[in-house]
């Protein structure tokens, strides 16, 4: 019954041998066979791999060397602690190796820098634990956010835009599509100067565009001079 609590990924352990172990678990409880060590060693007979983890004799060193299931929960932590570890000095390792090595043609440091920072971002996030709801609690939930009459959305100060969608969704995760060049990114940064004028929090996290040329499309919105007389230094006079 542990197993439905603790869940860790069998890629966790460091042993290959309880890889295996626990992935043959895994398979039995996603298809809703009882688990005990007579069954797991019939399935890991059938499936060839019994003695290739030790047989039948290091199946019951594990069961002996287990205290109590009921601290199935601690010792899933410290595997899954153990095996991040083990991907942080792996991680830190290759970083290492690519700061001592030449750097490739056509990429920079910051490039190295922000695919390892993505890494460890995946490392830190696997394995997060979602709570499971029935849908009655979902409805109730639902309702109590609506109690008062108003939906929570932002408006994006686009008129037209605000009468179509009623403001953007609070929460979620919304995508602005369409093909190169016809202004996505000018179209976000409105939405953005909009939400400040309004006095209200706003951030733009950009992997494209550099802090100057954002802050010249901010600027060139807010005194309302053409950006590229901004940007190549044309200003007029009257600019």
């Amino acid at each position: 019954d542990a197993i439905q609590e603790v869940l860790p990924k069998y890629e966790s352990f460091y042993s290959p041998d309880h890889q295996i172990i626990y992935s043959v678990l895994q398979d039995m409880r996603r298809q809703g066979r009882p688990c005990d060590a007579v069954l797991l060693r019939a399935e890991l007979e059938k499936r060839g791999v019994l003695e290739e983890i030790g047989g039948t004799s290091y199946i019951a060193e594990i069961l002996g060397s287990v205290p109590s299931a009921a601290h199935g929960v601690h010792y899933a932590t410290t595997v899954k602690n153990m095996a991040m570890r083990r991907a942080m000095i792996s991680e830190g390792n290759e970083l290492q190796r690519k700061a001592y090595a030449p750097l490739p043609e056509g990429m920079e440091y910051s490039d190295i820098f922000k695919s390892a920072a993505n890494r460890f971002d995946r490392m830190a996030s696997s394995g997060m634990k979602i709570d499971v709801v029935t849908a009655g609690q979902a409805a109730m939930e639902f309702i109590d956010s609506r109690k008062d009459g108003k939906v929570p959305r932002i408006k994006t100060g686009i008129e037209v835009l605000d009468v179509l969608t009623g403001g953007l969704p609070i929460g979620g995760f919304i995508i602005i599509g369409a093909r190169p060049s016809v202004g996505k990114s000018l179209l976000e940064k409105q939405m953005l100067m909009s939400i400040g004028k309004r006095n209200e929090s706003a951030g733009l996290v950009s992997i494209e565009e550099t802090r100057s040329k954002i802050a010249g499309n901010l600027l060139s919105n807010a005194i309302n001079i053409a950006n590229s007389h901004l940007t190549r230094g044309e200003l007029t006079a009257s600019d």
